[in-house]
């Protein structure tokens, strides 16, 4: 590595001189911070101030801010009643499905909580109801417009990853065809045809009629979702854009304000400025990290992950390499397998990392933080690359 680029970016011990001095990688788009957490000292250090698209790693803050005021038992609820009167079976009024954001509602992956639409038909045949006059309505304004963040790409909104967030969510707000998996629009609108449906095959039958709201109304489903440490441990392990989504609005939604991401991320800002993290090259736009527009330091992820480093629940979230997740094939069969826990994040050109290094008790010793931008190599060069800069600075 060249006296100039020492002095321009910085650098401490050994293990970063390959990595910036390969060819296709630009060392003015590296970032590193590893930090001991035993005495905060700094075993490695390169551009720790530049400002960053951190992609997927955005999801290790989102769930870091959310946890504090959520705590691990949470669940989400989605509630459905009855809007009207039952009289000889039938509900002169419609079924009502008022939705609380769960991001795993009827999850084809991830944390599972039962099946809503067996539910609903259950709940009527318990209520004695066979027919429904009206129809089945929404209530989602739990989570406001828009579903999507205005500085997603375009390209990505048609498919599974870049589903927008909804006050009602519904089978990952996507649907398989061959082996890619695309958005669906109307998450909400797929649900009420699998209700439809299964009520039509219980022999229930839903009349469609226009009928003004009832006054009476009655809660014959509470649907909940698993806990939310189920569900941010999901979040971190497979990358899932629309949990991180639906956990930054949860924040402004516990916290009582209106759930819409502006707020979720005034709040993100608002927390960790309270901690005294330096803001300087940070720009916080979404939960999940799939806008471009995001932008992280390398010593802003590590202040953020050496204030978790407390907390255990939050560290055992992070994928751990070699075995879970997006690292499942990261450090295989090496000294570190197992030992270090990181969060990944993957765009076109940028690849990063940001996480832990681990004692034998699976707890925190160290905070790492990789961020590479505007790479022109392939991707798995610069996944070896990093596995040789983390082995050269632990283990050699």
């Amino acid at each position: 590595m060249s006296l100039l680029i020492v002095a321009l970016f910085g650098y401490a011990g050994r293990g970063i001189g390959e990595l910036v001095a390969t060819e296709h990688i630009d060392s003015a788009s590296v970032a590193v911070m590893i930090v001991d957490l035993q005495n905060d000292s700094v075993l490695e250090s390169f551009n720790a101030t530049k400002s960053m698209i951190p992609a997927s790693v955005m999801k290790a803050v989102t769930i870091g801010s959310l946890i504090g005021s959520t705590g691990i038992d949470y669940r989400y609820s989605t509630r459905v009643y009855m809007s009207g009167d039952v009289a000889e079976g039938v509900l002169n009024g419609n079924l009502l499905i008022v939705g609380g954001g769960d991001p795993s509602l009827n999850a084809q992956s991830g944390p599972q909580s039962g099946d809503i639409v067996e539910e609903c038909v259950n709940a009527l045949k318990k209520e004695g109801v066979n027919q429904i006059k009206g129809d089945i309505k929404v209530n989602q304004s739990i989570f406001p417009a828009p579903s999507v963040h205005p500085t997603w790409a375009k390209e990505d909104l048609k498919y599974g990853y870049g589903a927008g967030c909804f006050g009602i969510n519904f089978e990952n707000n996507s649907y398989t065809k061959g082996s890619q998996s695309y958005s669906m629009a109307n998450p909400a609108a797929t649900m009420i045809r699998r209700i439809k449906e299964s009520c039509a095959n219980a022999g229930i039958v839903i009349d469609g009629m226009i009928l003004d709201g009832a006054n009476s109304r009655k809660l014959i489903v509470d649907h909940r979702s698993a806990t939310i440490d189920e569900i941010m441990r999901h979040c971190m392990r497979v990358s899932d854009n629309l949990y991180a989504e639906s956990m930054l609005r949860t924040l402004a939604m516990v916290e009582g304000q209106s759930a819409t991401t502006i707020n979720g991320v005034e709040l993100e800002n608002k927390l960790w400025r309270g901690k005294n993290l330096n803001f300087n090259g940070v720009n916080i736009v979404d939960g999940s990290g799939l806008s471009r527009s995001n932008r992280m330091t390398a010593t802003f992820l590590t202040d953020v992950l050496k204030e978790m480093s407390r907390n255990v629940d939050y560290v055992s979230f992070f994928p751990l390499a070699g075995q879970e997740g997006t690292l499942k094939s990261f450090l295989k069969d090496t000294e570190l397998d197992s030992y270090i826990a990181l969060k990944t994040g993957s765009m076109r050109g940028i690849q990063c990392y940001a996480g832990y290094k681990l004692d034998d008790d699976y707890a925190p010793t160290h905070v790492v933080v990789i961020m590479i931008n505007n790479f022109k190599c392939s991707r798995s060069v610069v996944r070896e690359l990093c596995e040789k800069m983390l082995l050269k600075t632990f283990i050699q």
